[in-house]
């Protein structure tokens, strides 16, 4: 009876809403639940998820749904098909009987909304000039004038939407009158819609033919105007945000095919209406295969969705989900194949053998990714074109862009070589006084250019010529940022008809050439890294918290560069602190504690006077340690006494010792810092910069003897779904951000980093030719080394002549 009551609401919860509605974390592990004590352990009771449909017996897809088409899947090439003869045999535990599904039937009735998808795959979350993603779900458009692309892909078939629905809300300093939303559809306008909606999102809908099967580029370009304002800070103060998932189009679910086609529009429509990818397991899943398939899936839609690992029985699943993935234990060969779910959501069961997957390249296809980023020759003129830009238009009076380029890893230049940008720029002749435009490098400005005078032209090339070290080796970022106030700023902008700045394409970049050359950091490692290069330290081991690592970062992170070399990124939290190597900084487990948990506090050792009494010992049922045997080992990191430590280890702070003369707080080791901070001037220690610091998560690599080992310590307030992109992120952006050997992630999303000037390595043999600019390196690396160890070649030098004149001199006294 239990079992029946239990089974019944299960199965009534997705078809009367009494579905759990909290939102669900972002990965979340359920275990499973014993055989004994499921439904499942009933031969004649069906599985509550008829979604998966993992049985034998399983019944014919609806008859709206039509046949996929044959894909090979590998090891060996079975079809993908959704006739019930096809279903692999299953655990007697997953065996399920068919009727059940056949009673609920697929809700057809309403439509399904197919989502915009955003073309650019990494979009920033803090709020700019142009597109951002501030909120999930809602794209944001910045400024007086702002474009973003998106991507809505229908299915084959004779129907095709003749509507276009957009979910719009604008601020307050938006004046309808004269704002509006130009959509292009392939290419084609489709329309204006006017931008009269303040407060809470309004649907509008928008009459196009330009619809077409496949895939169709959607650009929304905003025209803004301020009410009142006008200015640079009035441009942040315009904005629309779309909400994605209100718009799209409207779709029969019926007419999409059961297919790999059909599967991801309804995996898109449930991610961009805040869903996340449910991948249902069962019991004793090996977690690589969950990261596989989580990865396979993430590459299929772009992005980094949110997942949800669940078992078959779970009671947390959406009642409203529209596509999950079911994973299987196949009796021979892996396979895989599509599904209708009892709820009607789309349903791809994959069956797995010994943790051995199919070929799912054909069922999920990689998302065309953007186009990397362009890598420039050093030594060769190098163009923006060239760059695959075109010529950069600014119209608003604040603007921003960054042009991103490669060079190569074994690229290194820290002398006075001088590196040249030559800038083709035309500017409008009508811009405010004080207009100016900043030409930076990787954020720090070369070039301040006025644009008040002498406009309405394209103006002859200017050469600007920077110091060649203000670039690094992997991503740079070469930024024009654009100021113009308003004239007058407190009344609203005066339309214009002509554009503020251009940049032409074909500006050119010079860079020289360095000999190979390697000053290691933690970047090329973390280019490095793929999902599969996760490690989670087995002395602090948690299943449930390591399983969500493992499945969020092996999602996500794919390597940057082709570099067979592996690289590895040890993730601990409060308990793992203790096991990152810290090398010769100096840093202490209290202080990587106090930069990611500054709510806690580590016990510190009471300071009592020799003379002080000491508490009594607990009584143990340990047998006592023998004298030359204590039975106990110590560990005196941050001066922490540990169990069984006695007072005699606790020695005054006004006390010496030898090993108090060696320790991180002794003389040597501040005599030590002062020559470091002597033989390399500029640079902080590590304790220094820490200290006071805190953030949400640290990433180090601290110890020269492995430069490919990183370790991140998490905090405690960012789920690993979002650390995992804020890493990814992190690597990929230019300006030298993820350079050095630690980076902070502040509260607002921001890294800060510190590095400690490792030494320079050569790559290539000493010649005649490279010998000048290997020894800049170096000198510039560390003057007074490099003084040093000149003055040393010097002395030795003069020793063979002081040898010959006293030889000589005592020769010639004799004669």
């Amino acid at each position: 009876m239990k079992r029946f009551c239990a089974l019944a609401l299960v199965v009534l919860m997705p078809e009367f809403g009494l579905a759990q509605t909290s939102e669900p974390p972002l990965i979340q592990l359920q275990p499973m639940a014993p055989a004994a004590t499921t439904p499942a352990a009933d031969p004649s009771v069906s599985a509550p998820l008829g979604s998966v449909a993992p049985t034998a017996d399983a019944p014919k897809v609806p008859e709206e749904a039509t046949e996929p088409p044959q894909i090979e899947l590998a090891p060996s090439p079975p079809s993908v098909s959704n006739s019930e003869s096809d279903a692999a045999p299953l655990p007697s535990d997953l065996k399920a009987a068919p009727p059940l599904e056949a009673a609920i039937p697929v809700e057809t009735a309403t439509d399904w909304l197919l989502a915009l998808v955003p073309a650019e795959q990494s979009i920033p979350t803090e709020v700019r000039i142009g597109g951002s993603l501030p909120q999930p779900g809602e794209f944001r458009l910045t400024g007086e004038t702002a474009t973003a692309d998106f991507v809505l892909t229908l299915p084959e078939g004779d129907k095709v939407p003749t509507e276009l629905l957009l979910s719009l809300r604008s601020s307050a300093n938006v004046l309808p009158d004269t704002s509006y939303l130009t959509v292009r559809i392939n290419g084609t306008e489709a329309g204006k819609v006017p931008l009269d909606n303040i407060g809470a999102f309004a649907q509008q809908r928008l009459p196009t033919a330009a619809l077409r099967p496949g895939v169709n580029r959607i650009t929304l370009t905003a025209t803004q105007t301020h009410r009142i304002f006008c200015g640079p800070e009035a441009s942040f103060g315009l904005w629309t945000e779309v909400a994605l998932g209100q718009s799209g189009v409207e779709i029969d679910p019926a007419t999409l095919a059961l297919n790999s086609q059909g599967f991801l529009a309804a995996m898109h429509s449930q991610i961009a209406r805040g869903g996340s990818v449910e991948i249902l397991v069962d019991d004793n899943l090996d977690v690589t295969v969950i990261r596989d398939v989580a990865g396979r899936i993430t590459d299929a839609i772009g992005g980094a969705p949110k997942i949800e690992v669940l078992p078959f029985y779970s009671m947390e699943m959406a009642h409203d989900t529209r596509a999950r993935i079911a994973l299987i234990s196949a009796a021979q060969q892996p396979k895989a194949s599509f599904r209708r779910g009892a709820d009607g959501a789309f349903v791809l069961q994959i069956e797995h053998a010994g943790g051995n997957l199919p070929d799912l390249s054909a069922i999920l296809p990689v998302r065309i990714a953007e186009p990397g980023v362009p890598t420039l020759t050093p030594g060769h003129v190098t163009s923006l074109t060239d760059l695959g830009r075109v010529n950069v238009l600014a119209n608003t009076h604040y603007s921003r862009q960054d042009i991103n380029f490669l060079l190569p890893e074994d690229w290194l230049l820290l002398a006075s070589q001088k590196a040249q940008f030559t800038l083709h720029y035309g500017f409008s002749a009508d811009l405010a006084q004080g207009a100016l435009l900043l030409i930076k490098v990787n954020g720090q400005t070369v070039r301040l250019l006025p644009l008040d005078r002498k406009g309405g032209t394209v103006q002859p090339p200017l050469d600007i010529v920077f110091r060649a070290n203000r670039l690094n080796p992997g991503v740079n970022t070469l930024t024009f940022e654009m100021s113009v106030p308003g004239d007058p700023p407190d009344l609203p902008c005066t339309p214009r008809s002509t554009d503020m700045l251009v940049v032409l394409a074909d500006s050119t970049l010079d860079v020289p050439p360095s000999p190979k050359m390697r000053q290691t950091d933690m970047s090329r490692s973390l280019a490095r890294l793929s999902g599969a290069d996760i490690v989670i330290p087995p002395e602090v081991a948690k299943p449930a918290r390591d399983t969500e690592t493992l499945i969020a970062f092996g999602a996500l992170l794919r390597p940057l560069v082709s570099d067979t070399t592996k690289a590895r990124l040890h993730i601990v939290d409060l308990d793992g602190v203790g096991l990152v190597p810290t090398g010769s900084t100096g840093v202490t487990r209290r202080l990587l504690q106090n930069a990611v948990y500054p709510s806690l506090g580590l016990p510190t050792a009471p300071t009592t006077s020799p003379d002080a009494a000491l508490p009594a010992a607990p009584a143990s049922s340990e047998p006592a340690a023998s004298a030359d045997d204590p039975g106990f080992s110590l560990s005196n990191a941050d001066g922490i006494a540990t169990s069984g430590q006695t007072a005699a280890a606790t020695a005054p702070e006004n006390s010496w010792s030898l090993g108090h003369f060696f320790s991180t707080e002794g003389w040597l080791y501040y005599a030590l810092g002062g020559v470091r901070d002597l033989t390399l001037p500029g640079t902080v220690s590590l304790v220094s910069w820490l200290d006071g610091k805190s953030g949400e998560a640290l990433l180090l690599q601290l110890d020269p003897d492995t430069p490919d080992d990183i370790w991140l310590i998490a905090g405690p307030n960012l789920s690993m779904n979002d650390l995992a992109q804020r890493v990814d992120s992190f690597r990929r952006v230019g300006r030298g951000e993820a350079h050095g050997q630690a980076a902070l992630l502040l509260r607002d999303g921001s890294w800060v980093t510190w590095s400690e000037k490792r030494r320079p390595e050569l790559l290539e043999p000493l010649t005649i030719w490279n010998l000048r600019t290997v020894l800049g390196n170096y000198a510039s690396w560390s003057p007074s080394i490099f003084t040093m160890v000149t003055l040393v070649a010097a002395l030795l030098s003069v020793i063979p002549a002081l040898l010959f004149v006293l030889i000589t001199r005592r020769s010639g006294s004799r004669t």
